[in-house]
């Protein structure tokens, strides 16, 4: 069979797949951990794990990559038999060692970057931190941590006590219009929110105004209604609730 008659059908065969596949979606998501957890609504794009979905995901992952290193294999063939006709000393290539030598040049390069980033690790211990399965610049400003969030909830509690300055006292819960709902946002969690207790006012006692939901620990920033920020653990909070929820 000739080459020209090989890549002819491959190209038919990939038709027919993509002709035949379900829609897809342009664009993969990455196999890195993220915030989403069994309670965040699931994205449109994501197949159900009973659904029809489900069996073509992995096709779909990988049906771009080795679309690439087909025409990446075909088009390097080209290159070089093309550049043979000017270097007749140059050996003919055919697809079968086209592809080999694509397949070879990415696993060096893979030895390559390994090397790179083991060096640059030795050459700057410390400046690198992992996170997730990944490692990020350690003087990066980081996506998530208590800080972001103590800084978010002080932003909530600034404008939490100026609806109170005009309310005589009153401080409004999270479903209400007055106080802008980004505030109520956890950097880094995404669809997570501060709670908050209903019916508080300004006082000096310090009652439990805002919370954290449960994250990583069972240290939680709390706001309080003296306008504290600081931490409590899950129990005192849910000692702190049982009141308002247990008449």
């Amino acid at each position: 069979m000739s080459h020209a008659a090989l890549l002819i059908r491959l190209l038919l065969a990939a038709f027919v797949i993509g002709a035949l596949a379900s829609d897809g979606r342009g664009g993969m998501p990455a196999v890195l951990p993220t915030n989403w957890t069994a309670d965040s609504p699931r994205p449109s794009w994501a197949p159900s794990a009973d659904g029809a979905g489900a069996s073509l995901a992995p096709l779909q992952a990988i049906s771009f990559f080795v679309a690439c290193l087909l025409l990446s294999a075909w088009g390097v063939k080209a290159l070089c038999n093309s550049v043979r006709r000017d270097l007749p000393v140059l050996p003919w290539l055919s697809y079968g060692r086209s592809l080999s030598l694509v397949i070879l040049w990415g696993l060096c390069f893979v030895v390559v970057l390994t090397m790179i980033s083991g060096a640059r690790e030795l050459m700057t211990p410390g400046a690198w931190r992992k996170q997730g399965w990944t490692y990020t610049l350690a003087s990066a400003k980081p996506t998530d941590g208590p800080e972001l969030r103590r800084d978010a909830l002080e932003k909530l509690r600034f404008a939490l006590w100026n609806f109170a300055a005009t309310h005589e006292g009153r401080l409004p819960s999270a479903g209400e219009s007055q106080i802008d709902q980004s505030l109520w946002e956890i950097p880094g969690w995404p669809g997570l929110n501060f709670l908050s207790v209903a019916g508080r006012s300004v006082d000096s006692a310090g009652r439990l105004l805002v919370f954290e939901p449960e994250l990583n620990g069972d240290e939680r920033l709390v706001l309080l209604t003296n306008g504290l920020v600081g931490t409590m653990r899950t129990a005192d909070i849910e000692s702190q609730l049982a009141p308002e929820t247990n008449p």
